[in-house]
């Protein structure tokens, strides 16, 4: 019941531990210059030029980022003449993303560090030594279904998925803005249909990895198994 229970668990938690890994690797810079770099990202309809969006939309990503300096960057920045760049919708909003990835990102290390505590610790019980390969497998192959759910469903409306995805992590309608407000002109519905897309590729490449260690994970137990099974057999038989 245990080695039950505890495959369930790694696997309901694997999708959360993926997602939020590609997450990590995609808030970085240079996904801002990717973007800003591509000749069909739209330009701002207000007249941001490319040198003068670059660093506000860089700022914008480090205030929500855990190891910066925080909301305060938003408050700081100015545009071109003088006036403040967000205004207080706009900073409310992204502190609640802070908030947000403040608690996500600390949690999928926990359950990144717990598979490996698990894994080192079953090593030597042989009913439990398949629980996280187990885990691994049915985790990648739910998050792959997961995925091929979400991409039918961005693809056929992604503005609906976009309003969802907000309401289920935001309260109200504080990520609603005007299209002259500076997040819409920083990043536009492409920015974050480019994002979704590739967090989604990100994930299922994850996924596809997960699921080739658990297959050779599992070989590689069923081999040391069967040698034990052979070692403890009588001679002769």
């Amino acid at each position: 019941m245990l080695r039950k229970l505890l495959i369930f668990i790694i696997a309901i938690v694997m999708p959360f531990l993926l997602v939020v890994s590609s997450i990590r690797i995609l808030a970085n810079d240079w996904f801002i210059y990717s973007e800003y770099g591509n000749p069909s990202f739209p330009p701002d309809a207000y007249g941001f030029t490319t040198d003068q969006r670059t660093p506000l939309a860089l700022t914008g990503l480090h205030s929500v980022l855990p190891d910066s300096a925080g909301i305060v960057l938003l408050e700081q920045a100015r545009l071109p003449d003088g006036s403040p760049a967000f205004n207080e919708r706009e900073i409310k909003h992204m502190t609640d993303v802070r908030v947000l990835i403040g608690e996500v990102y600390p949690m999928q290390l926990i359950g990144l560090s717990l598979l490996v505590i698990l894994a080192i610790l079953f090593k030597n019980f042989s009913r439990l030594r398949d629980v996280v390969p187990l885990g691994l497998r049915w985790g990648a192959l739910l998050t792959l279904t997961l995925l091929a759910a979400l991409i039918a469903y961005v693809l056929l409306n992604f503005d609906a998925f976009f309003l969802s995805f907000h309401r289920l992590f935001f309260e109200g309608d504080s990520f609603m803005f005007k299209l002259s407000d500076t997040l819409i002109r920083l990043y536009p519905l492409q920015f974050w249909s480019d994002a979704a897309i590739t967090i989604g590729l990100m994930t299922a490449a994850m996924a596809a990895i997960a699921l080739l260690i658990s297959v050779l994970w599992m070989r590689r137990l069923n081999a040391k198994r069967t040698s034990e099974v052979t070692l403890v057999m009588p001679e002769g038989e």
